[in-house]
């Protein structure tokens, strides 16, 4: 628990009191990856926050998320799905189930054929677009491509715990497909290059 104070026209806050209720220090700064997840994992929070607003369930959530990476092994799996819950939590959930123009789900335009095996996502608007809307649109929205076997994935990261994702992802995902989406993502929503996660890198 904390209390912090603001100071007007200063950009940092004044921490007045602080009690520490749960520690990870010891599981995660004696781990140099786990050090380079969690210090993504704070960075990120903090860029897609809005400054000063209160946000007690993404809280609750973040420390739930270190504390996952304190008793398991960092995964890129856990990574990805990391970025795709934090969207989530700060109200911009890819939607990776249904095209975002017409709503047409994504088994009738895979099952029938429309999308010749590759699945596009629009990451400006938020998520995945059937082929002919996607032709609608024309060449001026750029399109991240990928396959059905990734969106399956993402959305299987969009609602695995973070302390459920282990190992075995590394062969059971294609983490290079997974990670060509998440990033497109988290770069729109934050505007610039994480230092953590290039380090990660």
């Amino acid at each position: 628990d904390a209390t912090i104070v603001a100071r007007p026209k200063a950009e940092l806050w004044d921490l007045d009191r602080f009690e520490s209720r749960e520690d990870f220090s010891a599981s995660i700064a004696s781990n140099m990856t786990k050090m380079a997840f969690g210090s993504f994992f704070l960075e990120a929070t903090r860029e897609v926050c809005p400054a000063g607003q209160r946000e007690s369930a993404l809280y609750d959530w973040l420390v739930a998320a270190l504390r996952a990476l304190a008793l398991h092994p960092p995964t890129a799996a856990m990574a990805h799905a990391f970025e795709l819950q934090l969207l989530a939590g700060v109200g911009v959930a890819p939607n990776f189930n249904c095209c975002i123009c017409c709503g047409l789900a994504v088994e009738e335009f895979v099952r029938g054929g429309i999308a010749a095996g590759a699945v596009f996502v629009d990451v400006t608007h938020g998520g995945v677009v059937c082929s002919s809307c996607r032709t609608q649109r024309g060449a001026a929205v750029p399109f991240v491509a990928t396959t059905e076997r990734v969106r399956q994935q993402l959305v299987a990261l969009q609602q695995t715990p973070l302390d459920e994702i282990g190992r075995d992802h590394a062969t059971l995902f294609d983490l290079d497909g997974i990670r060509r989406v998440t990033s497109a993502f988290l770069q729109h929503h934050v505007g610039k290059n994480l230092r953590s996660l290039e380090f990660m890198r």
